[in-house]
């Protein structure tokens, strides 16, 4: 057996990531921004097995979710010359192994 399945969706990425930076005599904090990601889609594709009689099946899965964003960075400390590009992106695969419980089926008669 085989599926194909795809979501729509619009990560989120937030994140601490600073420091502080000595500079000469200067000492400032520095933080690292991200961009808003872009929509995107999700795609899951799942093989799998079923056992004959109804005994179970084995079924592996993989998940991929992707997306890159772009914006701009403004303030007095952005650039030496203006305003700069920041680019984000995050990249997640994942795959999924399941068995599922065996069952079996019993005659009823009498």
């Amino acid at each position: 057996m085989a599926d194909l399945e795809v979501d729509v969706a619009l990560p989120h990425v937030s994140n601490g990531v600073h420091d502080t930076v000595t500079l000469g005599a200067v000492t400032s904090r520095v933080e690292l921004g991200s961009a808003k990601l872009d929509w995107t889609g999700s795609p899951r594709v799942e093989l799998g097995y079923r056992l004959p009689d109804g005994f179970g099946e084995f079924d592996i899965a993989y998940r991929f979710l992707g997306s890159d964003g772009t914006g701009t960075v403004r303030g007095p400390f952005a650039a030496p010359d203006g305003p700069a590009t920041l680019t984000s992106g995050s990249t997640f695969k994942w795959p999924i192994s399941t068995t599922r419980a065996m069952r079996s089926r019993f005659a009823v008669g009498g």
